[in-house]
């Protein structure tokens, strides 16, 4: 074989194998990889099985899987697209594994809650409700999120005020008194005066409005603050100088 036909075979073989290759990316590229964006949770027969007897390492592969699901093939998938029961199940099933740590509530509450979907986020805030239940004086910080969630969110103010209620009997200086203020704060944006008026005395009850007063936070120079605050008491005192407001209520009862 002479030189001239060496180098015309190469080029030969270079050109087929550049066409092979526009031929089978023209045919391919319409074609991508099918992926389940929410796949079915771990049982509690897997969790057992793929933990080692390791449960915090298995805790933070899943909860590093949760918090990166659906962004895969280079693609970024909105979060209105998730499978938001699933996910749920998901928060509950990797917190299983560690109920002590804020890193699954942390991806459910900052991050799963900006859904574009509002209405998704009954289910954040069914879980970081559960979340504070585990222990509410290390967890208020959820009950304060999830009733902000239902409130903002889901445009539910009687969730919202069910989920404060849990912070007002909390008994620790772990808890502050504004996060315990949250249920009178929220009812006041309801047609419910009558439920006002009833925190309003579970307030008097429970000394928030003293535990308020020495709240640094309340105490600043923050005209906003001030005024809520003022706002408030103005209301407890106008309840215990008028019990007749509370009997108007227990009569439509």
């Amino acid at each position: 074989m002479n030189k001239k036909n060496s180098i015309f075979n190469i080029f030969f073989l270079f050109f087929v194998f550049l066409l092979q290759f526009f031929l089978w990316f023209n045919h391919t590229r319409h074609i991508k990889p099918s992926f389940e964006i929410t796949p079915v949770p771990p049982s509690g027969v897997e969790k057992a099985i793929f933990s080692f007897g390791d449960s915090q390492f298995l805790y933070r592969f899943y909860a590093f899987e949760l918090q990166t699901a659906g962004d895969t093939f280079g693609e970024t998938v909105p979060l209105k697209e998730y499978d938001y029961s699933r996910l749920e199940k998901w928060f509950f099933s990797i917190s299983e594994l560690d109920w002590n740590s804020d890193y699954v509530p942390s991806i459910a509450g900052f991050y799963y809650a900006q859904s574009q979907n509002p209405f998704d986020n009954r289910y954040i805030v069914s879980y970081l409700d559960a979340v504070g239940d585990k222990n509410p004086v290390k967890f208020w910080r959820w009950y304060v999120y999830a009733a902000y969630l239902a409130n903002h969110k889901l445009r539910d103010m009687d969730l919202s005020i069910k989920i404060s209620e849990k912070m007002m009997s909390i008994k620790s200086p772990d808890v502050p008194a504004w996060a315990r203020a949250m249920a009178i704060m929220s009812s006041k944006k309801t047609e419910d005066k009558c439920r006002t008026i009833a925190l309003a005395i579970e307030f008097s009850r429970n000394k928030v409005i003293e535990d308020i007063l020495k709240d640094p936070v309340y105490n600043a120079k923050n005209g906003e603050f001030n005024f809520l605050l003022k706002a408030m008491i103005s209301r407890v005192k106008e309840i215990e100088n008028d019990p007749s407001l509370l009997q108007k209520c227990l009569g439509k009862k």
